[in-house]
């Protein structure tokens, strides 16, 4: 809703019509004077099944032929925009409003669905209220909005995060079971990134195991809390495809850059195990949505990112132990794999000409 109302907002401000301030947070008016006549825009962002009500409406239109009507305006016409993201019985409701042709104020009403990108005018509403319909229609057929506009409306299944969540616990009980989580020696069996065994044994595959590694519980619930916050998130954005590429090409970005950086340190040695650098590249790309869209991701804001991010870059850095290039490879390869993703998303949606699910 907001992605569309930015878009909407700056079409309507270039096309002549002038912004009203409202008290509501989901409410946006607009007005536009054309040959003494006044148009005005009222626009309805229904959210948590808001009903309409025809005597909430009745006594609103009141006010508002009462506000209005003292300017000396030809006619005023209003029409009432309702943007909804779900199905519901609003355009059957919709069909028992007629306009009065005769009445000082001139009401209408739309139904726009964010998610099926579809526009409701019923028979006895026109659809030609200025060029409203067509800056309605453009934003919901362009490309790039349907792309974003999905952020808010994926399926609440997160199997891919779920199962990352049971694999991480159940691999740290079992270190605990036959050693210890925090013993050097259980970690290097179990696949942690130890730089010796990667440059003389080339032992490679560190890069990928020590991300489901943890060392101690305190490790574990941290990484496993940051996992659920920003993957369950991240999941029903992107879809289980696009999420598993990010998390694992993060995971591993972080692995390299924590490994690259022993190569150019003499006689360093690194063992290091955990998902940090993984959970570090999904704060990157929801970082990028929420930049990208001016909206939150699903309540989590640009700012909370932001404070979460640099506040653990600085623990990181204050603290001992604390594998802070995995952090920072993990947190730029999931920036910029976002941007691909989302660049790649969109040529595919012009390709094929159709939404991707």
């Amino acid at each position: 809703m907001q992605i569309f109302m930015k878009k909407f907002n700056g079409i309507l401000l270039g096309d002549g019509f002038k912004e009203i301030p409202t008290d509501l947070e989901t409410v946006w008016m607009y007005g536009k004077i054309k040959n003494n006549d006044l148009y005005l825009l009222n626009i309805i962002g229904l959210k948590d099944n808001l009903k309409i009500s025809l005597e909430q409406y009745e006594v609103y239109k009141d006010i508002t032929k009462r506000q209005f009507s003292k300017y000396g305006y030809n006619r005023i016409y209003l029409l009432n925009i309702y943007l909804t993201s779900e199905k519901s019985d609003l355009n059957e409701k919709l069909n028992d409003f007629i306009p009065n042709y005769q009445d000082e104020l001139i009401d209408f009403h739309w139904v726009v669905n964010l998610t099926e990108g579809d526009i409701y005018v019923s028979n006895n509403q026109p659809n030609n209220f200025l060029n409203v319909y067509s800056i309605i229609e453009s934003i919901l057929n362009n490309e790039e909005y349907k792309n974003l506009e999905q952020i808010h409306y994926k399926s609440k299944f997160i199997p891919i995060t779920a199962f990352l969540l049971a694999i991480n616990t159940l691999i740290w009980v079992i270190m605990e079971l036959v050693g210890s989580s925090t013993d050097s020696r259980t970690l290097i069996e179990f696949g942690a990134l130890f730089s010796p065994a990667i440059i003389y044994h080339r032992e490679y595959y560190r890069l990928f195991t020590a991300m489901f590694l943890h060392i101690g519980f305190s490790h574990l619930f941290y990484n496993m809390f940051a996992l659920y916050l920003f993957g369950s998130r991240l999941e029903k954005v992107l879809g289980q495809y696009r999420y598993t590429i990010l998390y694992i090409a993060a995971g591993l970005g972080g692995s390299l850059l924590s490994f690259g950086t022993v190569l150019f340190s003499e006689g360093s040695i690194r063992l290091a195990a955990g998902a940090s650098g993984a959970i570090y590249g999904l704060q990157g790309a929801a970082l990028y949505i929420t930049m990208k869209t001016k909206s939150s991701l699903n309540g989590v804001s640009e700012g909370l990112l932001w404070i979460m991010t640099f506040g653990g870059l600085i623990f990181g850095f204050t603290s001992t132990n604390v594998d802070n290039m995995a952090h920072i490879g993990g947190l730029v390869t999931g920036y910029i794999l976002m941007i691909v993703l989302n660049k790649s998303k969109n040529q595919e949606l012009m390709k094929n000409n159709e939404i991707v699910e």
